[in-house]
């Protein structure tokens, strides 16, 4: 997923990434973490649309963060 990697953290997600990999014990070199935290963020955005269209009744199901968060889906 070379997007996820090429891209930048939003700032004002800091909090939450920490808060998340304190929750799944995630700990990282610092030649990954920059990659995981862009895959989080991907995913993050792709579950608040979903959970959006879930909010307008065009999904039947609500996603979430989790502790796969930060790996890519293999389709």
């Amino acid at each position: 997923m070379a997007s996820a990697a090429s891209s930048s953290s939003d700032p004002s997600l800091d909090a939450e990434w920490e808060e998340w990999k304190m929750k799944y014990n995630k700990k990282y070199s610092p030649e990954v973490e920059g990659y995981r935290r862009a895959v989080w963020e991907e995913n993050k955005k792709m579950i608040e649309q979903h959970n959006a269209d879930y909010e307008q009744g065009k999904t039947s199901f609500m996603m979430g963060l989790n502790h796969f968060s930060d790996m890519v889906t293999i389709t």
